[in-house]
This record gives C-alpha cells, structure tokens and sequence, in this order.
C-alpha cells in the first residue's frame, strides 16, 4: 500500500511517520463543487518516497492524465505559489473588474472576449512579452485618469499603483 497525499503546499515529508510507502499525486487545477473537470489534460505533478514508489505512483497518474511531472516538495510549493498568482490573483482581479461594471450596470460578459484572447495570447508567447495596456505604455495620463476613476476604492487604488510600477519595471 501506499500512502498520498494531494497537497501544492506539503511536504512529502508529512507522510515519513505514518508510512513506509507514500507519496505526493497534486493536480496543478482548480476545483469547483459545481464544475467537472476533465483530467485528461490536467498537469499532475508525482513524487514518492523511493524509486518504486514513484513509478507506482506515476502509473496511477498515467492512467488519469496525460500530463503527468515529477516535482518534488520544494518545486511544488514555488509551483503552488505560480497558480495562487496565475489563478487565484486573476479571479480575484476578474471579480474586481465585475464590480468595477456593476457601478456603472454594466454586463462583466463584454470582457470575455479580451480575457479569453488574453489567456490565447499566453499560449503563443511569453506572458511578459504579451503585457499591453497603460503601465508598460507609461501612460501617466491615462494612469492618472484611473486612479481619479477608483476614487471611491482607495484600497484598489494601492493595488493599481503597486502592479502599474511593477508592469513598469
């Protein structure tokens, strides 16, 4: 038998006392009650606790995906840390964006098309090479215009100027 645990962020460690044979199978996808997730696709990142175990390990995770990566604990927190900001910022960043619309009763679904075509370009060229908009432009008026618009959200007014200064950078 082997012992898994599905953690982005523990260590395989956690297991060495509960275990002689265990391991790590972490699914690098986010997951919703209410959405089906085809896994086929989905990266699953493997680690075990000897060589054997592994390889038993992997050929678990072949049999659900194609997408199958050995990653130890110390590669899957930094790969953990990469989808917080990847996913979790950018969703916390679409919601923002809906209320940001809703003040004005505007419809967040005339964004889907420029956040799909955002998530396209990604695919093609590096996500640097593919920033646009305002802060990589150094268009301080513009700039300017938006802080003035987030007024009335002071706290995403911060948010504004620290990401504006690091796109800058």
């Amino acid at each position: 038998q082997i012992l898994i645990h599905t953690s982005g962020t523990l260590s395989i460690d956690l297991l060495s006392a509960k275990a002689i044979n265990y391991g790590v199978l972490y699914p690098l996808q986010t997951l919703s009650k209410k959405v089906d997730i085809d896994f086929a696709n989905v990266p699953l990142c493997v680690e075990g606790s000897s060589i054997a175990v592994k390889e038993k390990i992997i050929n678990i995770a072949k049999s659900i995906s194609q997408n199958v990566y050995e990653i130890d604990s110390e590669q899957r927190k930094t790969l953990h840390l990469a989808a917080v900001f990847a996913c979790n910022f950018t969703n916390y960043f679409y919601a923002v964006a809906e209320g940001l619309l809703s003040e004005k009763q505007i419809s967040f679904e005339i964004l889907k098309p420029l956040i799909q075509e955002t998530a396209k370009k990604i695919l093609i060229v590096q996500p640097a090479a593919a920033q646009t908009g305002p802060a990589i432009r150094k268009d301080v008026k513009t700039m300017d215009a938006h802080l003035s618009a987030l007024s009335h959200h002071p706290e995403l007014q911060i948010i504004y100027k620290l990401i504006s200064k690091e796109i800058g950078k």
